[in-house]
């Protein structure tokens, strides 16, 4: 009210200046006049540079005077000689009326610039100025009413283009707060701190858009609901910008904020504050989710890397990781689960290209298990001994075989199951030094076969069955000769036969359906040199051989008993022996080689 009270004195003051300065031009013209059409006057023009009027005491009480820049002015000057006012035109057409106190202090003044701008300005004793009027050639036009001190307090102002506005100014002549409206309709309300640094900026568009913006070091808004609770707090400081909601007890619930790097989070809060999920992302691209519980732990992560890689990882109540799954930037894909302990126990993985696989580990971390599956179609599974050695292996490969194979603890292969895409299926036993010893085998054809091998790896015996109902043993020596042999035909014949180390059969015995029975004896030549069978009708006969294959005793007996003794070779003779068939060319005596074994 004290403003609006001086600022009404400094009208009313301007309205007595104007006053005065026509009564003034009012009296000099009159006096000039009166001066020049008086008869008794020689002259009707007087010219002169300076003019003083004196007090009856010869004091200059008015003074008008011409400068050499085509200036005039008048001077009226209290009885102690000092300046009360003043009236000019200066050279440049400016005209201005100032008025002071009894003292010489400027109190009031006026003035009109010849480019058009006029103004008004009222002072305090000290001289400082209090209220000020000012209209621009271009329309605008400002009032401003200052303190006791001189400080400008309110200032008013008319723009050209037809805007207006309201300021407020500190002791410090700071602009503090700000009203203005302009022709567009838009108005708007800055306020600044003392410093001019943090501001408040309010304000409505023409179109109806209302905006507020704070700015300083730390400035904040905040908006309470009917009962004085605060609901919503909005502020920035030196590590960002943040943005918090609360509940009716004023408990933040969403917390979203901007870092000083622009990385943004979002945090979501339950009835007691505690943040339950947040939301971040990093300047350099990363984003995180993290879920927690009422205890404050994070139970679960999920995010993407700048490179394009993402992530979920679960934990326990101990906050100790239990899960992670992740795909890399190249699509692969994987999960983990561990134990109490962070330890990995079991993985999962599958390739961009194809390939997956899992795997499974002891409380020590150490892999036991795995299994494999390649682009290619090949399968594979391998289970380890606690040290780490492979134990079992299992692998299947695209063209339909597939193999199973035993370890040692040192990690030889011991035993191996295999079968093939040409029907082929087997088993082998390999000794501690990977001699083969054992082996089972059978193919498609109706082959099938056992071998055995010595510690040298040479093959001993082999029992087998061929295409044909032929089934036979052999026995080998150390120089891998067959030397016995046991066989049986698809008929029913039984044959049993002996071979030396030169591979030549020496002795034989056979039985037949038919009831016949019989055993030869061949000497080192290859002649039999003994005969021996049976017949079913329960002839007996006997023959003895000489070098050249010719019978020189012979011993027959029939089914009534009677002994023979014939008399030439030309004696019927009992069928021969027949010998064991020698191995068949399809016959494999050596297991196939591992093909496809499992592996990591």
């Amino acid at each position: 009210m004290q403003r609006i009270r001086t600022l009404e004195k400094g009208v009313r003051m301007s309205k007595i200046l104007i006053a005065a300065l026509a009564l003034v031009v009012a009296a000099l013209g009159t006096g000039l006049i009166g001066l020049m059409i008086r008869e008794d006057v020689q002259y009707r023009r007087v010219v002169m540079r300076e003019l003083a009027v004196i007090d009856a005491e010869g004091r200059e009480r008015l003074v008008g005077s011409a400068d050499p820049q085509g200036g005039v002015g008048l001077a009226w000057r209290s009885a102690e000689g000092a300046a009360q006012m003043r009236a000019s035109v200066a050279g440049d057409g400016t005209s201005s009326i100032s008025l002071s106190d009894p003292k010489g202090r400027l109190r009031a003044s006026m003035s009109a610039r010849s480019d058009g701008t006029a103004a008004v300005a009222v002072a305090a004793a000290d001289g400082l100025t209090h209220a000020s009027m000012n209209s621009a050639a271009d329309g605008a036009a400002k009032l401003s009413v200052g303190g006791a001190d001189g400080s400008r307090g309110v200032t008013l102002g008319s723009a050209a283009d037809g805007g207006v506005s309201v300021a407020f100014s500190d002791a410090a002549r700071a602009s503090r707060l700000a009203l203005s409206m302009q022709p567009d309709g838009r108005s708007e309300m800055v306020m600044r701190d003392t410093g001019g640094k943090g501001s408040v900026v309010a304000g409505v568009s023409g179109s109806g858009i209302a905006s507020i913006a704070l700015s300083g070091s730390s400035p904040s808004v905040s908006l309470a609901d009917e009962t004085g609770v605060a609901r919503a707090a909005l502020g920035v400081t030196a590590d960002g910008a943040r943005l918090s909601l609360a509940d009716a007890k004023g408990t933040s619930r969403i917390a979203m904020a901007a870092g000083k790097d622009g990385s943004p989070s979002v945090e979501l809060a339950d009835a007691g504050g505690k943040p339950r999920l947040a939301l971040r992302s990093s300047g350099d691209g990363q984003s995180v989710a993290a879920w927690t519980d009422a205890g404050g732990r994070q139970r679960v992560t999920l995010g993407v890397a700048s490179d394009g890689a993402a992530g979920l990882g679960v934990s326990d109540t101990n906050a100790k990781s239990r899960m992670l799954a992740g795909m890399s930037p190249d699509g692969n894909v994987g999960l983990t689960l561990l134990d109490g302990q962070g330890t990995a126990r079991t993985s999962m993985f599958a390739a961009a290209e194809g390939e997956a696989g899992m795997s499974c580990s002891d409380a020590s971390g150490a892999q036991r298990l795995a299994a494999v599956t390649r682009a290619d179609g090949r399968a594979t599974y391998a289970v380890r001994d606690a040290s780490g050695i492979e134990r079992l292996s299992m692998g299947s490969a695209p063209d339909g075989s597939s193999a199973v194979t035993w370890s040692d603890p040192e990690g030889k292969r011991r035993m191996e199951a295999r079968t093939l895409a040409d029907g082929f299926a087997g088993m082998l036993w390999v000794d501690p030094s990977g001699s083969n010893r054992m082996s089972m085998r059978t193919f498609k054809d109706g082959y099938s076969g056992l071998s055995f091998w010595d510690p040298s790896g040479k093959e001993r015996m082999e029992a087998r069955t061929v295409p044909g109902g032929i089934a036979e043993m052999h026995w080998k020596d150390a120089a891998a000769a067959i030397r016995f042999g046991v066989s049986s035909d698809s008929q029913g014949d039984v044959t049993m036969a002996w071979w030396d180390k030169d591979g030549k059969s020496r002795m034989a015995a056979r039985t037949a359906p038919d009831g016949y029975t019989g055993l030869s004896l061949w000497d080192l030549s290859g002649v039999e040199r003994i005969g021996m069978a049976t017949t079913m009708s329960g002839n007996a006969l006997t023959q003895y051989m000489d070098p050249s294959g010719t019978a020189r005793i012979q011993i027959g007996t029939t089914a009534q008993g009677t002994v023979e003794l014939p008399a030439s070779p030309a004696a019927p003779v009992p069928d021969p022996v027949v010998l064991p068939q020698t191995p068949p060319a399809q016959a494999v005596t050596a297991f196939p080689p591992p093909r496809d074994r499992p592996s990591d």
